[in-house]
């Protein structure tokens, strides 16, 4: 081999490190790897997402009204509610149900409540934790009304629910006296 000869070989194997079919290949690697990572992007967003379209959201209602006092908890979310723990506390009592630390009356009775440890509120449904309905001519009723607000401004509400992921929330503490109070001040 003469000089000249290794002089081309090594021009040409400089000039064309890379053939067409060599760049193609690149190329492809390069836009796959780029679709991998967008893919990897997407998929942890869509996931957040996912947690978040089904998010529970828990609202305590309560109704004051002549002939009506009730307390209701309702989900306003996105999602089913799973309740895990409620408490009701007082400066003195703590219950797991609020029946427990309502007054108790000879004749009258509960128009409904809740003794439920457990259980699940679906979208914009409600569930009652009780419900007084009365009367407004019978005395003893407004009397029994009336000592019922009396120990529903002293409670506090505290929840602990999750969602269908078993992600856990906390509500805020609800006091009931801007509620119930509002009669005795």
């Amino acid at each position: 081999m003469t000089s000249l000869e290794a002089k081309i070989i090594i021009t040409s194997a400089t000039k064309n490190i890379m053939t067409t079919s060599d760049k193609i290949a690149l190329a492809s690697f390069i836009t796959a790897f780029f679709s991998f990572v967008v893919t990897i992007v997407i998929i942890i967003y869509t996931n957040q997402q996912n947690r978040l379209s089904v998010k529970p959201i828990l609202k305590i209602i309560p109704y004051d009204f002549e002939n009506n006092i009730a307390i209701y908890i309702k989900n306003v979310g996105v999602g089913p509610l799973f309740r895990n723990k409620l408490e009701f506390k007082t400066k003195t009592e703590t219950a797991s149900n609020l029946i427990d630390l309502m007054p108790k009356h000879s004749t009258l009775k509960w128009t409904n409540f809740s003794r439920f440890p457990d259980f699940v509120i679906p979208v914009n449904e409600q569930e009652i934790l009780i419900e007084l309905k009365g009367d407004l001519n019978n005395n003893e009723f407004n009397e029994f009304k009336t000592e019922v607000r009396k120990a529903l401004k002293e409670i506090t509400i505290y929840c602990d629910y999750a969602d269908i992921y078993n992600t856990k929330f906390k509500s805020k503490p609800e006091n009931l006296d801007y509620c119930y109070g509002r009669h005795f001040k």
